[in-house]
């Protein structure tokens, strides 16, 4: 059995679980094995869902943004299909070995149609990827009939609030839909005796996202002052997730075992990434060159939207054009490189010639030096309110990936820094003063993932109150394998878990 927990952040429920807060966590920790994996969150961190469940690298599959990302060849997001990146699953695998499988709600799933039993794809997910639906297509009529729509936030769903009756509506959601996923996921536990159980609850993620300001004294956007449930939110979904773990442990049995999976986790936002789109105009790799793309990131906001009201057709696109702000700004061969959504990641594509429809960049030597160029630019910003450096590291996505990197993963990651702070304005010497408040990008979200994962392993051979930083989330889809005695194929970038070593604390 697999029980993930979407973005609920292991600093917490580490600590809580010692304390006995979290009595389920507790006795996982006590009574078997607990890993700290590594990740590739601070790369791409929305590939962790499908690396979870593939063993195999998002930068290798093409996989690097939930729902719309840019495809190599096109010059415009659109919306990944399963047909565009092979998300093959370990069910899928053991599927095909024979085993008898139920996939229930987990993350970016793609359909699995000749899965040998049963898949729940979105009913209650906060990312959606590929829509509500199930395998075999019957087994939706079965889910709604008995457990109703899901009655949590879904998707932007999880965004819809500004006063504090929409945060009770949204914690209300939240709520019930831990309750109801504990339902659905016991019933269809108990109803057949499955070979792989894989489920996950996805209510850690929206309220992570939602409330962190209100349970973080420390977060810049904390209001002491908030009602007492708001500033309990965390800690009691936390509480209703791990009481519903507990349900799942016991109904499973003492001889599964059980891996539970906390994917990444959720901190305070830091921002950062919604400047890089005004940083990497001024420094020249826009459509716009020369005065009118330096002036335009110092236009008041309201003056923009007069423009954008004003002007129509030609005369706009003329001027988004020498401003550097084109809608589909790969659509002109002037454009240089343009950021793309990476979360917590700021990720810049340049437009390099042979890859884009309407490259600038030639491949070689020139792209070389852009890189170095937009490397050493960036690495130079600071953080406008404090003076610290806002970047941690620029880095080339080639060098995590090598020669098997997708065409369609991002040229450069940026990992700021806000150590010093959330990250509101930044400046260089030659960029000057950029300013994007994270409100203005962010959803209002106050929480924003960090790259800890973990994983408690418990059943027959694994060690008791072992602990230790080991491993990865690309070892668990193979481990899973191993467990179910089917050969781990070639090609997956994770490998078994060794379980049965000795403490390495």
């Amino acid at each position: 059995m697999v029980i993930g927990f979407d973005a609920a952040e292991a600093t917490l429920v580490e600590p809580w679980a010692r304390a006995g807060t979290l009595s389920t966590f507790r006795r996982l920790t006590e009574q078997g094995t607990l890993l700290r994996p590594g990740n590739n969150v601070d790369t791409l961190p929305a590939s962790v869902w499908p690396e979870i469940a593939t063993g195999r690298m998002g930068g290798k599959i093409g996989w690097y943004w939930n729902r719309y990302q840019l495809h190599s060849g096109e010059s415009d997001l659109r919306a990944t299909t399963a047909e565009d990146v092979d998300l093959t699953a370990v069910w899928d695998i053991a599927s095909a070995a024979g085993r008898r499988c139920a996939v229930l709600d987990v993350p970016h799933a793609a359909p699995s149609p000749d899965l040998n039993g049963i898949q729940l794809r979105e009913w209650g997910n906060h990312d959606t990827a590929f829509d509500l639906g199930t395998e075999p297509p019957g087994f939706l009529d079965d889910v709604l009939k008995r457990f109703r729509p899901y009655p949590g936030p879904r998707g932007d769903e999880c965004e819809e609030h500004e006063t504090a009756a929409d945060y009770e509506r949204l914690l209300d959601g939240i709520e019930q839909g831990v309750e109801r996923k504990r339902e659905l996921f016991r019933t269809y536990l108990e109803e057949e005796d499955w070979d792989l159980f894989f489920a996950c609850f996805s209510e850690s993620h929206c309220v992570s996202h939602q409330y962190w300001h209100y349970f973080d004294e420390t977060s810049a956007w904390h209001e002491p002052d908030a009602p007492e449930r708001f500033r309990q939110a965390i800690p009691k979904v936390y509480g209703r997730l791990d009481a519903a773990l507990g349900e799942l442990v016991e109904a499973a049995g003492p001889d599964a075992t059980t891996l539970v999976v906390l994917s990444h986790g959720m901190g305070q936002s830091i921002g950062g990434p919604q400047v890089l789109a005004e940083v990497i105009v001024r420094l020249g790799y826009g459509s716009g060159h020369g005065v009118t793309s330096t002036v335009r990131g110092r236009v008041p906001p309201g003056v923009k939207r007069a423009l954008k009201f004003v002007l129509r057709g030609a005369a706009r696109r003329r001027l988004q054009r020498v401003a550097g702000s084109l809608p589909r700004p790969l659509e002109s061969s002037q454009t240089r490189a343009i950021v793309v959504h990476n979360g917590r990641c700021g990720a810049i594509r340049l437009n390099v010639k042979g890859r884009e429809p309407f490259g600038a960049i030639e491949p070689g030597a020139e792209y070389d030096a852009a890189c170095a160029e937009l490397i050493e630019e960036i690495s130079r910003l600071e953080n406008a309110e404090t003076g610290a450096p806002a970047v941690r590291e620029v880095v080339r996505t080639d060098s995590v990936y090598g020669p098997e990197r997708h065409a369609n993963i991002p040229d450069l990651v940026v990992r700021f820094d806000g150590s010093s702070g959330p990250i509101h304005a930044v400046r260089s010497e030659r960029v000057g003063t950029v300013s994007t408040p994270i409100e203005e990008h962010s959803h209002q979200r106050s929480g924003d993932h960090t790259p800890h994962s973990r994983i408690w392993i418990r059943g027959p051979g694994v060690p008791a109150g072992d602990a230790r930083d080991e491993g990865h989330v690309l070892d668990i889809a193979p481990t899973v394998l191993a467990l179910l005695g089917v050969s781990v194929p070639a090609g997956l970038d994770g490998r078994p878990l060794e379980l049965g070593r000795a403490a390495v604390v």
